[in-house]
Order: C-alpha cells, then structure tokens, then sequence
C-alpha cells in the first residue's frame, strides 16, 4: 500500500507541473513511523523499504536523507524531484510520439481492410451459425478460415 501511495504522489507531481513551465520543485516529506508497532520495536520496516523503493524502482533513482530528530520520516531533496519530473515529462513525450507513429501506421486503407475484414468474417460466422440451426449444411468451413487467413496475411 505504501509503495503504491509513494508512486501515486510521484505522478500527482507530474501531473500539477504545467506543461509550459519549467517545474520548480520541493522538496517531499514521507512519513514512515519509527516502527513502534514493528514485530522487534522500534525497529522501522517501511522506511528501509521506501528508501530502496526510491532507489531501485525509479528513474532517475531518487536520494532520501533523515529528518533531524524524527527517525519516522524521509526527505527527497527538491533537487531530486525536479531531475525526476524533468524526465518523466521527457519520457512521456516520448511514449506519446510511439503512439502517435502506431496510430498513423493504422489509419487510412490498412485500417479500412483490416475492418472490412473483421465485418466479413463475422457475417459468415453468423451465416454459418444460421445454417446450422436451419439443419442445412454450412460452407467448407476450412476454406471460409483459408480465404480470411490469406487476406490478414496481405495486411
């Protein structure tokens, strides 16, 4: 639960930094308890974890330092945060290009067969169905699967 709280107030920073600014960053407070309730008191589990989480699993990792005087939270500098959010931004613009040249790849006459295709093959299933249920004898049933696999192959 707590590593799925840390990565939702991560993006929550993504997402309220504006797109046409540069984001100014702060830094985060995470409050880990100091492990009172811990099978060995006063030995913290979450906060070990958080820092390794911090670490490992985002990129570019993210340092922690201790909150003087209080062992049940963590700081990641502003500077860490602003580096993070930077390139989750870059990364996003990224993706969104991906996605941007696999639609294009879709549209137009490719996408026109590939529905036109899906639409044939439905109507002759449902056409087959209909025969069966009338007690006649359908169509080659190998022949209808041959003629839609040769045409998704053209695709």
């Amino acid at each position: 639960l707590a590593h799925s709280a840390v990565r939702t107030a991560m993006q929550q920073q993504v997402l309220l930094s504006s797109d046409d600014q540069e984001f100014v960053g702060r830094e985060m407070h995470l409050v880990t308890g100091r492990g009172i309730r811990s099978a060995y008191q006063m030995r913290p589990v979450l906060r070990p974890e958080m820092q390794r989480i911090l670490v490992e699993e985002f990129y570019p990792p993210l340092t922690t330092t201790s909150v003087p005087g209080n062992m049940g939270a963590i700081v990641v500098p502003a500077a860490d945060m602003e580096t993070w959010v930077r390139t989750q931004k870059q990364l996003r613009g990224s993706r969104m290009l991906q996605l941007a040249s696999i639609i294009k790849n879709l549209s137009g006459p490719r996408l026109t067969r590939s529905v036109e295709l899906l639409a044939q093959l439905k109507n002759e299933q449902t056409e087959q169905g209909q025969k069966k249920q009338e007690g006649g004898e359908p169509e080659n049933d190998h022949s209808v699967a041959s003629n839609a696999e040769t045409e998704k192959e053209e695709l």
